[in-house]
């Protein structure tokens, strides 16, 4: 064995072997970029998942909680659509019902291809993960972060993401912690996004940065540089 390809760093070499650290990569031919202009109803936000406990999107619920239990005048109508089915499935639809926030966040449950296709259609902002400091992992390589950068999705998540470097205005780090998540800090990062340029704009800008730097030949690039020494 001549080199391990990974895409977590912090390690030189395992069993005695060097590594090569590459970025996870996506083959955005599979997915294209979102087309039509964004409701006026509110802000849509997705959050596609296995919904698992490093997901943390009962920070989500607790933030949207917080933020209507003294009504809703004068407040951004947030909605929210929790796609996918996990252990974590149950509790959050718990909360959902206990907080009475049906008519903010939605279970969708599983979806693919065209029906999924169209909610993204109508989704301003995607949610990668909240929790993953309770896995330990303070540099995320999500392929749930290239597929929102696909889609022309802002993105938001708790830790660093590895592709993602200052020069890129569209992502939102929230705290890596247990709070709820606060909503206007969301409010302000949609209107940051979208106060001057269209979705469209955006989508392309979105999904031109990411696919550069994880498209798969730009991602196997070092891989076969490797092979040519």
């Amino acid at each position: 064995v001549d080199f391990i390809v990974t895409f977590y760093g912090g390690y030189d070499n395992l069993f005695g072997i060097p590594v090569l650290v590459v970025p996870n990569g996506f083959d955005f031919s599979t997915m294209q970029l979102v087309e039509s202009n964004l409701p006026n109803d509110g802000i849509h936000i997705i959050a596609v998942s296995s919904m698992r406990e490093w997901h943390g999107y009962e920070r989500m619920i607790e933030g949207m909680h917080l933020y209507y239990q003294n009504g809703e005048e004068n407040k951004q109508n947030f909605i929210l659509h929790m796609v996918g089915n996990g252990r974590e499935y149950g509790k959050y639809a718990k909360l959902v019902a206990e907080y009475g926030l049906d008519k903010h966040i939605v279970m969708e449950g599983a979806m693919h291809g065209k029906a999924l296709d169209a909610l993204y259609e109508k989704c301003a902002l995607g949610i990668d993960s909240l929790a993953r400091h309770r896995s330990g992992i303070s540099v995320l390589s999500s392929l749930k972060s290239r597929e929102y950068g696909a889609k022309g999705l802002p993105i938001i998540n708790s830790c660093k993401i590895d592709i993602l470097g200052t020069d890129f205005p569209y992502m939102l780090q929230v705290p890596a912690d247990e709070l709820p998540i606060d909503m206007g800090t969301i409010g302000a990062f949609y209107d940051q996004c979208f106060s001057s340029k269209s979705r469209l704009e955006v989508g392309e800008e979105i999904r031109n940065y990411i696919m550069n730097k994880t498209g798969m030949k730009e991602t196997l690039l070092d891989v076969v540089r490797r092979f040519q020494v």
